[in-house]
């Protein structure tokens, strides 16, 4: 059972930090290039599903 809650948090942690690495990513880009913003995006908004 303490495995499965181990295995959960850490999934949840890798997604989370990855949510927040596509944002930052789009945020910190220096023009507004559309299909970066895109990309960025579309990577964080798709591992939170």
């Amino acid at each position: 059972m303490e495995n499965h809650v181990l295995t959960a948090f850490l999934l949840t942690t890798l997604a989370g930090l990855a949510t927040g690495i596509g944002s930052l990513l789009a945020f910190f880009a220096r023009k507004t290039n559309r299909a970066f913003l895109s990309v960025a995006l579309g990577f964080s908004a798709g591992v939170t599903m």
